[in-house]
């Protein structure tokens, strides 16, 4: 009860002390959860307002009172011993440690320390905060108030958010690159770049498999049926072949003798080379159904894109049309132009038959 009296007008300082450590350290404590909660709604497509707010008065709700009573909270030892500091020489330590002894000496060194203490007056104890806490403190108000400022500007439109300055500030991988090869067997050219290098997914240049005298475009390796074709959505290097025949063959078999029809053979199974006028067997079986190899009207490979229609009857009135627009297009090159009129010549020259007139 003595030591009560003792210290009771110094209290009040202490306790103010132990507070504001603790409310320092409880405002670290909750700007820094702020800081943590304005990273995360920074980058997440949210309102992170009242999230920013919730996590600040959860860390200092919390932490303030539980630093206060397990950390700073004053005891007449810590008391005792600041207030040694002042000039006391551990008097008050001393009465503090020797309160129960009621012997001669400790009552005249209580009656001592009681005297001293009554020149110290408790406007002189100073309120002491440590550096540390003070830094800490100093640190997670700028890095939290900073954050919540640039999430709220974000969520206004006038920073970017998270993810877009992520994406401005990471740099783009490294292009894949791949080859595709466009080769020919033997009777036939390709027109356009053989060898291209492209992205990885990326498209090709348009080339056209161009058939040399003698020959025909039978198609590519690996089932194209247009002589002219791009690629794109490409994942790997790949080679790409066009195929050509020699005039005459049927590409269902052998050749006949001298591309007539044989003893045995049945309609249809006359040579030919998939253009119509080439020979007897080239033309349909007047008593019955069309013959697949009748001028090869009824193969696949020469259909136009409908699948349907036969390439020989459309043939004129298509290169008409291409003439007509090499001579009006003033923008073409005239290389472009050559290359066309060069294709279509290639074709005539192959089957002089190629457009369908009997």
């Amino acid at each position: 009860m003595e030591r009560k009296q003792h210290f009771k007008r110094y209290n009040s300082r202490f306790t103010f002390e132990a507070l504001l450590r603790a409310a320092l350290v409880g405002l670290s404590i909750g700007f820094a959860l702020n800081f943590i909660a304005a990273i995360a709604t920074w980058f997440a497509p949210i309102d992170g307002l009242w999230i920013m707010i919730g996590a600040f008065a959860l860390g200092f709700l919390i932490s303030t009172p539980i630093f206060f009573f397990k950390v700073f909270r004053p005891t007449v030892m810590s008391n005792a011993r600041r207030i040694d500091r002042y000039g006391l020489e551990e008097r008050l330590i001393t009465m503090v440690e020797f309160e129960g002894d009621d012997s001669c000496m400790a009552q005249l060194q209580r009656r001592d320390a009681a005297e001293k203490l009554a020149t110290v007056e408790a406007s002189e104890i100073k309120i002491k905060v440590p550096a540390l806490i003070m830094i800490l403190t100093a640190v997670a108000v700028v890095l939290g108030g900073g954050m919540t400022t640039v999430n709220l500007l974000a969520e206004a439109g006038v920073l970017p958010s998270g993810m877009e300055w992520f994406d401005e500030i990471t740099p783009d991988p490294d292009p894949v690159y791949i080859e595709v090869t466009y080769m020919v067997s033997e009777g036939g050219t390709i027109e356009g770049d053989e060898a291209q290098v492209i992205e990885l997914g990326g498209n090709t240049t348009e080339v056209i498999a161009v058939a040399d005298d003698g020959y025909a475009f039978d198609g590519w390796d690996d089932g194209g049926k247009r002589p002219a074709r791009s690629d794109s959505g490409l994942t790997e290097s790949i080679v790409y072949t066009a195929i050509f025949l020699p005039l005459g063959d049927s590409g269902d078999g052998e050749p006949g003798e001298g591309d007539q029809p044989g003893e045995g053979d049945q309609p249809g199974d006359m040579p030919g080379d998939g253009f119509p006028g080439e020979g007897e067997g080239d033309k349909p079986n007047p008593n019955g159904p069309p013959s697949k190899g009748a001028g090869g009207e009824y193969e696949e490979r020469n259909q136009v894109v409908d699948g349907e229609t036969y390439y020989g009857s459309v043939y004129d009135e298509f290169r008409e049309a291409a003439m007509g627009d090499l001579a009006e297009n003033t923008e073409m090159s005239s290389e472009t132009k050559d290359f066309v009129q060069n294709y279509f010549d290639t074709i005539e020259a192959s089957n002089p038959d190629a457009t369908g007139e009997d």
